[in-house]
């Protein structure tokens, strides 16, 4: 999955996905993920590791379905 594939789908996952939303502000306060947000001790609480799988689940999520129609 490109860069811009990724925004386009937590854009248009964001409203009914708070993983997908968190992702986006990351990508867009930060340029890239980080372990944001940031717990009140300044430790991240979503692993970068965890965000690269969840937009893995969530392309597949999206082929399926194409592929289904």
């Amino acid at each position: 999955m490109t860069e811009d594939e990724a925004l386009k789908l937590l854009r248009r996952n964001q409203s009914t996905c708070f993983l997908c939303k968190w992702i986006l502000e990351d990508l867009l306060a930060n340029g890239k993920l980080t372990g944001y947000p940031i717990d009140g001790n300044g430790a991240g609480t979503f692993p970068v590791d965890a965000k690269r799988k969840h937009l893995t689940l969530e392309a597949k999520s999206v082929d399926i379905i194409h592929n289904s129609v």
